[in-house]
């Protein structure tokens, strides 16, 4: 999406990550891998990944009762965490902060 779309935006960015998007990631995930999932939201990426592989799911506001409140901005990965997998808010600040 464009800065000159006319698309609403939603509050945070949050747009939950359909099982189908999912899909094309997983024949390069190595067997027994494990990933935090630090923008989890409702956990549709965890379920789509499988939740025995996600060592945290947290987002800044979870929509899950098995998703702890964690900012990621300032939370470190966890130690056994091979993999961040997510599905990060678009917006500039947001999105770079993270990636750094």
């Amino acid at each position: 999406m464009g800065k000159r779309s006319d698309f609403k935006r939603r509050p945070q960015d949050t747009y939950d990550t359909p099982a189908i998007a999912v899909m094309p990631l997983i024949p390069h995930l190595p067997k027994g891998f494990t990933f935090w999932e630090p923008c989890a939201g409702q956990g549709y990426l965890v379920n789509a990944l499988g939740r025995e592989a996600c060592v945290l799911a947290s987002d800044i506001e979870p929509r899950h009762r098995e998703v702890i409140f964690a900012d990621a901005l300032v939370e470190g990965a966890p130690v056994d965490a091979g993999f961040i997998i997510t599905n990060p808010p678009w917006t500039r600040n947001l999105l770079h902060a993270m990636i750094v």
